[in-house]
């Protein structure tokens, strides 16, 4: 059947990729505005200004049991985990005309295979946390979300790089196929490589780039499809010693030793963290 003469057809949001599709969809009463919900349970916006429909700042959060959270040092942000398998910052949203201050989600440092159970700041942008897989894993913040994190939250740039936690950052981080850590990506990691004719599309995997992070330039929330792919910290070490699943954490003052129990037993650790000179 031919579609009438003004009849508007758009399509919206991402076919494919980490989102898995959406289950439902709604407009508003005023055909402005429409949101969709997806498998993971996140919601998604999008508004029609100006003959075009953009994405638009909603709400999120855990989509399963909340299980710990924990206050940056500062106290301008806080993180938690879930039987979800994620790790999600939170932090009030300082629009730039205005004075109105609302939470919301910003980053999701971590995605995991496994669901996490415990987790615990050891820096302004540091922490650990602890998941079912008995492994505990320590993230530290990419330069590309401290950048963001000032600008969303109104905080100086300036200051937050010279904190000694922001030194030598990389830009960002991507997890491998088929893998639970976080790898960081550094600036000469995002400068595509030429290939020769006889080395290009060899294999398949040749034909994806191995990073794919791509760095965001934010001055609000970002949408559910970036914090699933371009907002996740870098993992920088992992501290063993547990048989049995972990559910509890915790660090000293001075944010040097972290202390961690599991179902049979207790034990305390010391945390390297290395740092450039």
């Amino acid at each position: 059947m031919p579609r009438p003469a003004n009849c508007l057809a758009v399509r919206v949001g991402e076919v494919g990729g980490n989102t898995l599709g959406f289950y439902g969809c709604q407009m508003s009463p005023d055909g402005s505005m429409m949101v969709a919900h997806a498998f993971h349970g996140a919601l998604h916006l999008w508004y029609h200004k100006q003959g075009e429909w953009s994405p638009g700042v909603v709400i999120s959060g855990h989509f399963n049991a909340v299980q710990d959270l924990s206050w940056d040092p500062e106290g301008d942000f806080l993180i938690s985990v879930g039987s979800d398998q994620t790790t999600r910052l939170f932090t009030p949203w300082r629009r730039a005309h205005g004075t109105q201050r609302t939470w919301h989600e910003i980053s999701r440092p971590q995605i995991h295979g496994y669901d996490l159970q415990c987790l615990t700041m050891v820096g302004r942008f540091q922490f650990v946390s602890g998941a079912d897989e008995k492994v505990l894993r320590a993230f530290r913040a990419p330069r590309n979300f401290v950048e963001n994190f000032a600008n969303i939250s109104g905080t100086s740039l300036k200051e937050l790089l010279a904190s000694d936690d922001t030194a030598d950052l990389p830009e960002g981080a991507s997890t491998p196929a088929l893998g639970l850590s976080n790898k960081a990506v550094f600036q000469g990691d995002l400068a595509p490589k030429p290939k020769t004719d006889e080395e290009q599309f060899s294999s398949v995997s040749d034909q994806y780039q191995e990073s794919y992070f791509h760095p965001l330039n934010l001055t609000e929330p970002p949408p559910e499809d970036h914090l699933l792919q371009n907002t996740l910290w870098p993992e920088i070490q992992k501290l063993y010693g547990h048989g049995f699943e972990t559910f509890c954490l915790a660090s000293d003052s001075a944010r040097t030793v972290v202390a961690s129990a599991c179902k049979t037993c207790a034990r305390l650790g010391s945390m390297c963290i290395a740092k450039a000179d």
